[in-house]
């Protein structure tokens, strides 16, 4: 633990002795590093990817495997050129911190603000778990210009290739689709009776979904199948509470009746919106677990940009509302990290030659 509480310190001291972009991009060269020279014992899944690069390494045929053909064609690459696993923790460490660097370094309003949430809300320790779905969200953030842009075909092409890493990024499909819906009342309550209705039929679409894709059928009995109450909850309860304080601080429903919120902060709403609605159905089945994180990354964007236009209006509601959020975030961090450190396997950490 000691090293990620000297991480926070390295990342504190930046941000108030240095320039923002220097900061910024020394707090990830620290995050990089530390993840790049991770033992494979760090990260629940990471000892199994280590020792599947040695498995798709040395076969002869990379459709042998049940990951994706985009991961299994990295290890196989790295394989030929290093014949050391740890090339493949290092590659994709690289890889994820400098896709979510460049994120918020061309998205977010407040550098520090994004960066302490990215460890706070525990993104950066689970990205040294999910290894192959991280590197497909990085994949997304790289793309995140095209779909800020309207250039939907394009970011269409972004998603299939972060497929080839995790099929899950399928789901980001559905960002396009949110960023033609406006933020209001009605589209709140759509968006709410959706999830309820889906909620209500979790089971039927799990067996559905185990049917569309039989690769994945050994979840069916395993823990991923039910839920996690304790987990899930507090992770779900964390989050509403953030989301819907900043929703009713910035008075987005006033501003909505009068004229459309501005496309950026329109679309991070409503991805957070759609984020709490699946951190719900986790709480009934696990499975849904391997669904959220394409949209919790967005967590960092909306929370500084929102607190930025609420403080724009109302500077001290703003330091409140920014007390609060960062006051519950660091309390998730204590309280997973101390007490169920398991969740993502970062703790302890130990570096590869120990």
């Amino acid at each position: 633990m000691m090293i990620y509480l000297l991480l926070i310190l390295v990342v504190l001291l930046c941000f108030r002795t240095m320039k923002e972009e220097k900061a910024l991009l020394f707090s990830f060269l620290s995050m990089s590093l530390i993840a790049a020279l991770r033992s494979p014992g760090v990260g629940v899944d990471t000892q199994q990817f280590y020792d599947a690069f040695y498995a798709i390494g040395e076969s002869a045929s990379l459709s042998s495997f049940r990951y994706e053909y985009g991961f299994t064609l990295l290890c196989k690459i790295l394989y030929l050129l290093f014949k050391n696993g740890q090339s493949l923790i290092v590659f994709t460490s690289l890889f994820i911190h400098f896709s979510v660097y460049r994120f918020i370094k061309k998205n977010s309003k407040n550098y520090a603000q994004s960066t302490l949430l990215y460890i706070f809300m525990n993104l950066f320790f689970n990205y040294m778990n999910i290894m192959r779905q991280a590197m497909a969200i990085s994949v997304l953030l790289l793309g995140y210009d095209l779909l800020r842009d309207k250039k939907y075909f394009s970011y269409l092409i972004v998603i299939a290739i972060a497929s080839l890493f995790h099929i899950s990024a399928l789901l980001a499909v559905g960002l396009i689709l949110l960023k033609m819906i406006r933020f209001d009342k009605k589209s709140l309550i759509g968006l709410t009776l959706a999830g309820l209705v889906v909620f209500a039929l979790l089971t039927q679409i799990f067996d559905l979904m185990i049917l569309i894709f039989p690769q994945y059928s050994a979840y069916k009995d395993s823990i991923y199948a039910s839920g996690n109450l304790f987990g899930s909850l507090l992770d779900f309860m964390m989050n509403f509470f953030i989301v819907v304080l900043l929703i009713l601080a910035n008075r987005s429903f006033e501003k909505s009746r009068e004229t459309a919120l501005p496309e950026e902060e329109n679309f991070l709403t409503l991805t957070m919106i759609v984020y709490l609605i699946l951190l719900s159905f986790i709480v009934r089945i696990n499975l849904f677990n391997r669904f959220s994180p394409i949209l919790g990354i967005y967590l960092i964007l909306y929370v500084p940009n929102t607190i930025k236009q609420i403080r724009q209006e109302n500077e001290a509601l703003g330091k409140r509302c920014q007390f609060i959020v960062f006051a519950i975030a660091l309390a998730s961090f204590c309280i997973i990290n101390l007490f169920r450190p398991e969740w993502t396997g970062a703790i302890p950490y130990t570096f590869f030659w120990n």
